[in-house]
């Protein structure tokens, strides 16, 4: 039951005392460690950015989007801050046995959603009149007065809404706006069947929000209202911006800050993949916007729609986001083709050039040479397809029939030695992996059942999966220690003692879960392994050698205009556009280059050996899949230090050797200070206190000697991309 506004102040948190405080600390503290280790077993890699943006102090309200991942999102956010965040969670999820008491150990504020509470109606509903009035609806053997209310929603089969605004009888009432996309059902002979229903008062949450922010607390909440699948946001709800504005209104002198956060993952529903925490700047709410909202009524929806759309573009700028699913695929496909050879981007200036693309073809894609562009490019992604490749692979076929042969084989040895190491758990794990599998599938179906926003209800799998791993890992564990005491008891000769028997039993609940995690950790080594060796068996096919090389060249084509179409269209997108640049126009051409030679086989045979034996040493001693990239990055620099000198003499050698150890630190010391340097508004002084006064005032300098600086946004802006590349890349 909904509950009544007087009984309000009951429902508020009541007051404890101090040792309840540190108790409720430390237990909140004690379950994000734990979900902290399950976050990093289950990704492999979770990076952020932007945490410089959330206060130290004082009330603050997270806004996360897109909401793409159930309950892993808020998890997720969690570990990434330093402040101890109550999320608001919907009623039925707190009403789940041990997500429940999670969550409650977590201080989330449980939310009753109306579509919780949703029925079936009692027979059909139709439209008597769809042309001259939509609003009014009619009913056979309907119980209106007894069923419905006013504000009540009304659903049909299509999922389009619809609100009540008067019952008049049982079988007909007057509705406050009309069914969007549902005259065909209505004007159907025997009507449609329908849910309802009913409205929810949501002052007793807003009522908790404020009197926790009063508390200079933190909120997390996803606006959109739940979670979806979908490549671009759902219509974000209003309720944030109540909270936000409410309680400033409620409480005078309260300063609530807007924190955009955006949760960026790169396959969300697999299990080790990678995402980015991003947070952007925090939303300073103007007192004029308060006052606007105290007036009530038409003022007050104004207020919250211009804070609203404030939070919306905010999140704009910290994920990446696209119409529909076949755009970001076109997207992401330009963005690998783009990628230079000869500088590796990071996740965040990934996803920074990822949402830039995003934005010029949503701004150009009627234009010709953009549609001739997405043709190219989408027929491309078939090709790869087809012949099981990866954009990274296709220069792995330009290696000599002999060359790619003796590569394919020492591959193929690594691949089975990581398969015999990981064979052992992969037994021990694969009961969990099938259940696992079956169990968040059928979960999956059963969400998109039930929702009217997602697609393949994938939002949901990687919650499932995490959940039936951590209650049936524990389980299986036991199961197989207890297997272990019994084969020990059959197998030693002398009858066992009960204190042995235990040993063993805890010995055995030890080394089981690290024989599992090890086998996850080589086996991922050895899937990326398997994924390199086709394109080494390609290049040692002759007809292999003759399609991939086709493909070369037509990579190579779409390189060169991408190229093209970005130098024309930049400027016209974005101001300044070539002082911002991620890539600069000589890198692209370079890189350009340096693949055709590569790519038509003018590069020399050391060369390309190399560049394949790096990718194959980074593999075997990372752990990873390294990108071409990366291994070309590399060599790139090894050149370079290799063509200063060619004395045979020991010193110059060993003065090479040391000088080659110099670069290799010198850029992970790139890689690790300044590619955290953010393009939007970062604060100078936050940033450079990393450093010596001597060195922070050198860096200063040389900001400040950039015709693009403005000191009067308190930080880098425009700049940013161009300093960093500039001087530091």
């Amino acid at each position: 039951m909904v509950k009544d506004i007087s009984e309000i102040n009951n429902d508020l948190e009541p007051e404890i005392d101090s040792f309840q405080d540190k108790f409720r600390n430390f237990l909140y503290d004690s379950i994000i460690f734990f979900f902290n280790i399950v976050i990093n077993i289950f990704f492999r890699d979770v990076q952020s950015r932007g945490e410089h943006y959330i206060p130290k102090t004082g009330p603050a309200i997270f806004v996360a989007a897109p909401h793409a991942n159930q309950f892993v999102d808020p998890i997720l956010l969690i570990t990434k801050t330093n402040r101890r965040i109550g999320f608001l969670i919907a009623q039925s999820s707190m009403e789940r046995k041990w997500i429940g008491r999670f969550a409650r150990a977590l201080r989330t504020i449980p939310v009753i959603r109306a579509q919780d509470l949703a029925k079936t109606g009692e027979g059909t509903i139709y439209l008597p009149s769809p042309l001259t009035d939509p609003l009014l609806v009619r009913g056979y053997n309907t119980k209106f007065l007894s069923t419905l209310k006013p504000k009540y929603k009304l659903s049909l089969p299509n999922k389009c809404l619809a609100e009540v605004e008067t019952v008049v009888s049982d079988t007909e009432l007057i509705l406050k706006y009309p069914f969007e996309n549902g005259v065909e059902l209505l004007t159907k002979e025997n009507g449609s069947s329908f849910r309802y229903a009913p409205f929810v008062d949501q002052h007793v949450v807003y009522s908790k929000v404020f009197h926790r922010l009063n508390s200079n607390r933190c909120i997390g909440i996803f606006p959109e209202g739940g979670s979806h699948d979908r490549s671009s946001f759902l219509p974000l709800k209003a309720g944030v911006t109540i909270m936000a504005l409410g309680a400033m209104a409620e409480y005078p002198g309260l300063n609530v800050k807007v924190i955009p956060v955006g949760l960026n993952y790169f396959h969300p529903n697999k299990f080790r993949s990678r995402a980015v925490v991003e947070f952007g700047k925090p939303i300073d709410i103007p007192k004029e916007l308060i006052e606007q909202y105290k007036l009530g009524g038409q003022e007050k929806r104004e207020a919250c729609s211009t804070l609203l759309e404030s939070i919306y573009n905010s999140l704009l700028t910290v994920t990446v986001t696209a119409p529909d699913y076949e755009t970001l695929m076109v997207v992401q496909a330009a963005r690998r083709l783009y990628n230079p050879l000869h500088k590796k981007l990071n996740y965040d200036n990934t996803l920074e050039l990822t949402r830039r693309l995003t934005a010029g073809y949503i701004a150009f894609k009627d234009v010709d040479e953009i549609k001739e562009l997405t043709q190219k490019v989408t027929e491309y992604n078939e090709k790869l397809n087809y012949f099981g490749l990866r954009d990274h692979q296709v220069h792995t076929t330009s290696l000599g029939r002999y060359d790619a042969f003796i590569l394919l084989c020492i591959r193929f040895f690594y691949f089975l030695l990581m398969f015999v190491i990981s064979f052992p758990g992969f037994i021990i794990n694969v009961p969990i992996l099938y259940i696992n599998s079956v169990y968040s599938k059928k979960k999956a179906r059963e969400a998109k059942a039930k929702s009217t926003v997602k697609i393949n209800a994938i939002d949901v799998i990687a919650t499932w999966k995490i959940l039936v791993t951590l209650g049936i890992c524990p389980l299986f564990y036991i199961i197989y220690s207890l297997i272990v005491v019994y084969i020990y008891i059959k197998s030693t000769p002398t009858h066992t003692t009960l204190l042995k028997d235990i040993n063993v039993f805890f010995k055995a609940f030890t080394f089981i879960p690290l024989i599992s995690y090890l086998s996850i950790r080589f086996g991922e080594t050895g899937v990326d392994l398997y994924k390199s060796l086709q394109p080494l068996f390609l290049a040692c096919l002759p007809d292999g050698r003759r399609e991939t090389e086709k493909l070369r060249m037509e990579r190579l084509s779409l390189q060169r205009k991408i190229n093209q179409l970005i130098d024309e269209y930049g400027p016209k997108l974005i101001e300044n556009f070539d002082s911002i640049r991620l890539v600069s126009k000589s890198e692209a051409d370079e890189s350009a280059k340096f693949g055709e030679k590569l790519d038509l086989g003018e590069a020399t045979l050391s060369t390309r050996k190399r560049i394949f034996d790096n990718i194959n040493h980074r593999i075997w001693y990372r752990g990873g899949n390294a990108s071409a990239t990366e291994a070309e990055e590399d060599l790139a620099e090894d050149e370079s230090e290799e063509g200063a000198s060619s004395s045979d003499d020991d010193n110059e050698n060993n003065g090479k050797l040391l000088k080659g150890y110099r670069n290799k630190l010198r850029r992970r010391f790139r890689e690790t200070k300044y590619n955290r340097l953010d393009s939007n508004n970062t604060d100078v002084e936050e940033y450079t206190n990393k450093f010596s006064k001597s060195k922070r005032e050198n860096i200063l300098k040389k900001i400040q000697s950039e015709e693009n600086y403005n000191d009067s946004d308190g930080g880098l802006s425009s700049y940013a991309t161009s300093f960093r590349t500039k001087k530091y890349n």
